[in-house]
């Protein structure tokens, strides 16, 4: 039953093509043709060096349909040979009676493509195309037969069409006729194919091959045999010397200026934050009291979002509060507003700014506004440009975490001055790009001071201690220090206590990446002391679990508005090559 419908929809796809004629042409291949007959004509000679020059005329005629589909051909000429360039130049493209037609070249990889036609015109029919072209260093010694050989692919593996007919005449000078040795021997078929074909010596020099029926891929490849050192061997200029050492370095470079980039980034991070001095790291569990969540920030390596965190610092502090107005849905995320519940007079300067920011300056306590107001607000967006350099002056003035360290500075930009030197020297790229990123690293470093190293311990102390397991935290919490550092004795019974301790690092928890666990287990305690946050409120009746998720939700919501950043090896006269094994070739289609 399955072959019946195939039958039916192959017949009705025929008819289709029948009955629009029109359509199916259009959606025609350009290699929907082919080639009935394609004859090539090579001349094989040396120059006054020894080195091996072939000429090569091939008269290909192609059968195009009748509508309008090809404006000529392509065809794809190799450029190189055993590793080096043969130097291909064109000499003419005519049809059959020397009339030139219009064609251009480009490069594509290893191989040179003449297109042959005119945009303007269509192609009809049986149409000619002679091409003639000059190569130069066709030939090799190869070690297996101890011969130099001409080890040839005709039209090459990569036409796209079928070719009826292919014929081929390879002429030797008449002063290598004498240089050769063994038989001619040619191999047809796609590549690697290692069939047979006929070649024949029809006079001495003269060499003719054919094949009929080769379908699209499928190639002949012929090889004659010479004497050793017939052909002088291939010597690259000096300009391609130099070129193969000059790209044999930059290939040593890259690895180099990759590590030493990596290297260099490696130690700014560890003299920005002076990682070597910030051991022991001791577990603290309540917020910093000299530092922002902002500006604690940029003392670490955070990897939760410092706006959404600021923003739930100053909820639980009663500053502001933030209202769940629409609950999120499958389709869209939960909406919120934001009020102001006090003076804000007494926060930091960082603090102030952003809700100056997206209050757009009026902060008076009851002021209420919608978060969705600030999506893709230009005025919004152009009040919080100069934030990160508002922050920078801070960091660097009144509060002393960052300063300008010359000696690390110039520690950078003699690296960088190395680099560029060795760029010059060697014409590397890469090691432009290292001198510039090492020059930055010295331009911007700004290694924390010795106030700023203890905000960092005091900060990465808060996050052991929120990383830690439940039983871990309660451990912590139960230790002899903890009323000092908190500032009163803690009852670890008590839910209300513990949702205080929570409510205040919560910021922090979401500082690290952290804020799923740590709400949780906030809304635990919550449900446990029978209360709900007085900072938060939600859109359904207050429970733990709802609100872990919604406080998750405010943070996706939020991170939208902040303001604040973070060739064969073998020879083929021994009877041992195949098709595609030899050099030229090439291939070829429509356009």
């Amino acid at each position: 039953m399955k072959r019946f419908y195939g039958v039916v929809l192959a017949a009705l796809l025929v008819v289709t093509g029948v009955l629009l004629p029109g359509t199916a042409s259009a959606q025609g291949s350009v290699d929907s043709f082919r080639i009935t007959t394609y004859d090539i004509q090579y001349e094989l000679s040396r120059d006054s060096e020894g080195h091996s020059v072939l000429k090569t005329k091939e008269t290909i005629t192609a059968d195009f349909p009748l509508s309008d589909q090809n404006h000529g051909i392509e065809r794809a000429i190799p450029t190189s040979y055993d590793g080096h360039s043969t130097h291909v130049s064109i000499d003419s493209v005519t049809d059959l009676e020397g009339q030139a037609w219009n064609y251009t070249t480009r490069s594509e990889g290893d191989a040179m493509i003449v297109r042959i036609g005119d945009a303007a015109t269509y192609a009809h029919g049986l149409t000619t195309y002679v091409i003639e072209y000059t190569q130069r260093d066709v030939t090799r010694f190869f070690q297996n037969t101890n011969r130099d050989e001409w080890y040839w692919d005709t039209n090459g593996t990569e036409w796209q069409v079928p070719i009826e007919e292919l014929s081929i005449t390879a002429r030797i000078d008449d002063a290598l006729i004498t240089a050769r040795e063994g038989e001619p021997y040619c191999y047809t078929g796609a590549q690697n194919a290692t069939n047979s074909c006929a070649i024949t010596e029809e006079e001495p020099g003269v060499y003719k091959a054919w094949a009929n029926d080769l379908s699209a891929g499928e190639n002949v490849t012929f090889s004659l045999g010479f004497k050793s050192q017939t052909f002088t061997a291939y010597q690259a200029s000096l300009f391609e010397r130099l070129l193969g050492y000059w790209l044999l370095l930059q290939i040593l470079m890259v690895p180099f200026g990759v590590i030493l980039i990596i290297t260099m980034g490696v130690l700014f991070y560890r003299r920005m934050y002076r990682t070597k001095e910030q051991d022991p790291i001791v577990a603290e569990y309540i917020p910093p009291k000299d530092a922002s969540v902002v500006v604690s920030a940029q003392t670490v390596a955070v990897s939760g979002q410092t706006f959404t965190a600021q923003l739930i610092d100053l909820a639980v502090r009663r500053y502001i509060a933030i209202i769940e107005t629409a609950p999120a849905s499958t389709w869209k995320t939960a909406e919120y507003t934001i009020e102001i519940k006090a003076d804000l007079s007494t926060l930091r300067e960082e603090e102030r700014e952003i809700l100056t920011d997206m209050f757009d300056g009026s902060v008076e306590v009851g002021s209420q506004l919608p978060l969705k107001t600030l999506r893709n607000n230009m005025s919004y967006h152009s009040r919080t440009l100069d934030n990160d350099s508002k922050l920078k002056k801070l960091l660097e003035g009144i509060y002393g975490i960052r300063a300008k360290d010359p000696r690390v500075s110039k520690f950078f930009y003699r690296w960088a001055i190395i680099c560029l030197v060795l760029g010059v020297l060697t014409l590397s790229f890469v090691m432009g790009i290292a001198a510039f990123i090492i020059w930055m690293f010295g331009l911007t470093i700004r290694p924390l001071t010795d106030k700023g190293l203890v905000v960092r311990r005091y900060v990465l102390g808060l996050d052991r201690y929120i990383k830690a397991s439940e039983v871990e935290r309660l451990k912590f919490l139960q230790a002899p220090d903890t009323a000092e550092k908190i500032g009163y004795t803690l009852n670890t019974n008590e839910p209300g206590e513990l949702v205080k301790l929570y409510e205040r690092t919560l910021p922090y928890a979401i500082l690290f990446g952290r804020e799923q666990q740590w709400a949780k287990q906030l809304g635990e305690f919550y449900s446990r002391a029978n209360t709900s946050p007085d900072w938060y409120g939600g859109s359904a009746a207050f429970n733990g679990a709802i609100f872990a998720a919604s406080l998750h939700s405010f943070s996706t919501a939020a991170v939208s508005y902040g303001g604040i950043s973070s060739s064969s090896s073998s020879g083929g006269s021994s009877g041992g090559g195949f098709s595609g094994g030899g050099g030229g070739g090439g291939g070829g289609g429509g356009w």
